[in-house]
């Protein structure tokens, strides 16, 4: 996958964690579900928004059910819940 298809950043800073996860989601061959993502980066912590660290296990049950087409698709999804619960934490 092309490097520029996914950006470990996320308003210009990078986010910690998420370029592991893009890493190690590069190597998987994909369709994907949740059961999968948290197989193959389930211990890798991201930052949660507010500075903390989360592992993205805790995260995939707040990703849509069915699967993952890509490793876009599952980053795009993890960046929306991230963001989803900094906006409730504010």
């Amino acid at each position: 996958m092309p490097e520029e298809q996914i950006r470990e950043t996320d308003g210009g800073r990078v986010m910690r964690g998420m370029k592991w996860v893009v890493e190690a989601l590069r190597l998987e061959d994909f369709p994907m579900d949740r059961q999968a993502i948290d197989y193959s980066v389930g211990d890798i912590e991201v930052e949660d928004g507010r500075g903390g660290l989360v592992p993205v296990r805790l995260l995939t049950d707040q990703l849509r059910p069915g699967e993952f087409v890509s490793a876009e698709d599952v980053v795009r999804a993890l960046r929306g819940v991230l963001k989803e619960s900094a906006a409730k934490a504010a």
